[in-house]
């Protein structure tokens, strides 16, 4: 089967025939049993990885997301490495998508105070961040 030409679905399917997303695709390539989480990924990246493949449309999928199965075979690592990515995962949310869709719905204050926020690099920081951000919505 060959991925680029494969034509990416939303959310999890019973059997490859049915179709594959983006973490079933990565299942795959590495050769393991039909799955949206599979052994060989980093389990922070695979959260993400299904975020996006089910909040994205066709196209997106098809242009941005058929690329990445190939980056993310072999992803999982020991417990401290994928802390810093949940921990990274979670500054780009707060710093830099929250921010976004904040601006959007006219709440332009609320974003630049998230976008000031310190780095969420450690649980002190994340929780630091969230009574920041609770104090900002009040």
């Amino acid at each position: 089967m060959e991925l680029k030409s494969f034509t990416f679905g939303k959310g999890s399917h019973p059997t490859r025939d049915d179709g594959m997303c983006l973490m079933e695709a990565v299942a795959f390539l590495a050769n393991e049993p039909h799955s949206d989480a599979p052994a060989c990924a980093c389990p922070v990246i695979t959260r993400l990885g299904i975020c996006l493949n089910d909040a994205a449309d066709d196209e997106f999928r098809q242009t941005i997301l058929a690329d990445l199965p190939w980056r993310i075979v072999g992803t999982r690592s020991p417990g401290e490495i994928e802390q810093k990515r949940a921990f990274m995962a979670a500054d780009w949310a707060v710093r830099f998508v929250a921010p976004k869709l904040l601006r959007r719905a006219g709440l332009v204050a609320e974003a630049c105070k998230l976008e000031t926020l310190p780095e969420i690099d450690s649980k002190g920081a994340a929780g630091a961040a969230a009574a920041d951000a609770a104090a900002a919505a009040r």
